[in-house]
């Protein structure tokens, strides 16, 4: 089963948009991050609904027509991990199955 990623609180971002690029400052960090329009778009779905790395990759696909591939989820995967680190976004607990 594939972890469930979540943002820490959306609201806590503030974004500008230059293009295909974007500026995004983490008010609790203080922290100014700078991502393309993938990185952008899986923060901007996990301010909106906790997801997988599948659905994030296929609305990247979606989105920017291109292939869903195990490269772009590694891609995303990798991101996300990133985005831990820097307190952006966190793994959801496990659903636990009833007894």
């Amino acid at each position: 089963m594939s972890s469930k990623w979540k943002a820490k609180d959306a609201g806590s971002l503030l974004w500008e948009r230059w293009g295909d690029e974007y500026v995004v400052f983490h008010i609790p960090s203080g922290k100014t991050h700078f991502l393309n329009a993938a990185g952008a778009l899986v923060l901007e779905i996990l301010g909106r609904q906790d997801s997988d790395v599948a659905h994030l990759a296929a609305e990247i696909g979606r989105r920017a027509s291109t292939a869903v591939d195990d490269t772009l989820m590694a891609q995303i995967q990798q991101s996300l991990v990133r985005y831990e680190q820097l307190g952006l976004v966190s793994r959801c607990p496990p659903d636990v199955a009833p007894s």
